[in-house]
């Protein structure tokens, strides 16, 4: 069974459909008879100078919808419906509806739900987490990626829960349906992303790492704080690479719905208007009997693996999907860990794997 208790929604598609999405809301009949209200773009445009130009009315976007926990999984799939329905031939909205503008064909409705870090370990992570023994085990087990594989350069953003002492300020979407994404001086509330960031430059001490927090104190993040931590990452032109060492809760086989769509709608839209950062994801700690979830069951991504102390697949990996991109690094085990705070899982594969597939 799918959870559907996130109490909003999210719609994701080219800025200029969203925005006369919400500039029609009223002619809608679906959000006045579930009560949902009317839909908020998250603002990239503010984030900083450099960007604002990328992000205007052919750029991806998204916003957020918020309703009574449980109408998530019957909102979504009725306001798709409703739009399809209104679309004609020509892409433009169908009589009853006094709405004269071209039709929002393009957009994906989704149901909230929720992402996590891809470790095991203490509730709070320390700025020093590894014991040098196996930090060196980390670096060492990092694969050897083909130059022309390799990103263009150094620049990493790592979604995750921030990162102590980074030497750029850190972008928090955490609660960015209301607040706006903030740029403020680098923290980490946890230690997880700080732990990845440390992998990562121990692997190429080049790394420029840059951190972008769509996880909270507890790991866990809202989808639509992850959604667009990655859309900003992915679009903005910013970045060479993406470390994303999250999954999510809810994905694949446990749940019918499109639960997972719009992050694979996200790539898709901007593989195919722009030149796209590597993205390695960690494959998850669920156990070979469970497929990853996303972001790793993207096709573009590169699924980071992690080996147990005997250079071993861990048995606690998910399952990539057929035909994935797989590289494999040294994540320990619940029997041997990574350091002083019982690490181990993919998380630090994957920061392995990112540090081996910058130049």
């Amino acid at each position: 069974m799918c959870e559907d208790t996130a109490g909003y929604s999210t719609v994701v598609g080219p800025r200029w459909q969203i925005e006369l999405l919400i500039e029609g809301w009223g002619e809608l009949r679906t959000p006045e008879r579930l009560h949902i209200e009317r839909p908020r773009i998250v603002e990239f445009r503010e984030v900083d100078r450099e960007t604002a130009d990328r992000f205007g009315g052919e750029s991806p976007a998204l916003a957020v919808a918020h309703h009574h926990s449980g109408l998530g999984i019957p909102g979504t799939a009725q306001l798709q419906a409703e739009l399809m329905l209104m679309i004609d031939p020509r892409g433009r909205l169908r009589v009853p509806y006094d709405y004269p503008y071209p039709g929002v064909s393009q957009l994906l409705w989704e149901p909230g739900y929720q992402f996590q870090s891809t470790d095991q370990g203490d509730a709070s992570i320390p700025d020093d987490p590894f014991d040098a023994t196996e930090l060196d085990e980390l670096v060492r087990s990092a694969p050897t990626v083909p130059t022309g594989s390799r990103a263009r350069g150094h620049r990493v953003a790592v979604l995750d829960t921030g990162v102590r002492g980074a030497g750029h300020d850190m972008l928090d979407f955490i609660g960015c349906d209301n607040a706006g994404i903030r740029s403020t001086p680098a923290a980490d509330p946890h230690g997880h992303g700080t732990a990845v960031a440390t992998v990562i430059e121990a692997v190429q001490s080049d790394a420029d790492v840059h951190p972008i927090r769509v996880l909270n104190e507890k790991k866990k993040g809202e989808s639509y704080e992850v959604l667009a931590g990655l859309m900003y990452a992915l679009w903005s032109g910013q970045y060479d690479l993406i470390n994303a060492s999250l999954t999510t809760t809810t994905s694949g086989q446990r749940c019918a719905t499109s639960v997972g769509r719009s992050i694979d709608y996200i790539l898709r839209y901007c593989s195919a208007m722009a030149d796209l950062p590597v993205l390695v994801a960690a494959a998850g700690n669920d156990g070979s009997g469970t497929l990853c979830g996303y972001p790793a069951r993207l096709p573009q991504a590169v699924v980071a693996l992690a080996r147990d102390h005997t250079g071993a697949r861990a048995e606690y990996n998910c399952t990539p999907l057929e035909g994935a991109v797989t590289e494999e690094a040294y994540g320990g085990s619940q029997a041997h860990t990574l350091g002083h705070s019982n690490l181990w899982g993919t998380s630090f594969a994957a920061g392995a794997v990112s540090g081996a597939y910058l130049p």
